[in-house]
């Protein structure tokens, strides 16, 4: 198994262990004033909008009740939870959310400092470059150094 070392500025970025014969590192660095406005001032999206509609459907449901549409029972767990969810509203759905986005944010903070990482690996050049195409922020494609240890 060989080991792969992918640098970036003279910095080590990422490393990987591997039978598969990489040759190239797609480093990225998230945009922290971004994730942060993201976080700090989040705006519901759709998904939410289809989220708060599930737990108040379920929320509505008595244990032995079939979902709508779907091939399954909600149990006094589910609603319970559900009951949960919506117990302060749309409002308060929403400030949930964006306390755990706000959390995960700090957290990502700490941990990485969005320094530049990995996004993924890759055999071939051409294969990197189409394969950088799905992140935002690429900051390079970089040959990586292998080693058999």
């Amino acid at each position: 198994m060989n080991k792969f070392i992918a640098r970036y500025n003279g910095e080590v970025v990422g490393t990987r262990r591997s039978p598969r014969p990489y040759k190239f590192a797609i480093i990225a660095q998230d945009d922290e004033a971004a994730e942060r406005d993201a976080a700090y001032n989040y705006v519901p999206t759709q998904i939410d909008k289809a989220n708060w509609q599930y737990h108040e459907t379920r929320a509505r449901m008595q244990p032995g009740d079939h979902y709508p549409g779907y091939n399954f029972t909600v149990n006094a767990k589910d609603v319970a939870e559900a009951r949960k969810q919506i117990e302060h509203g749309w409002d308060g759905f929403i400030d949930r959310e964006r306390n755990r986005r706000i959390g995960y944010f700090e957290t990502k903070k700490a941990e990485t400092g969005f320094r530049p990482f990995v996004a993924a690996w890759s055999l071939t050049h051409p294969n990197a470059v189409k394969a950088a195409r799905k992140f935002r922020r690429v900051l390079e494609i970089v040959p990586v150094e292998t080693s058999t240890n």
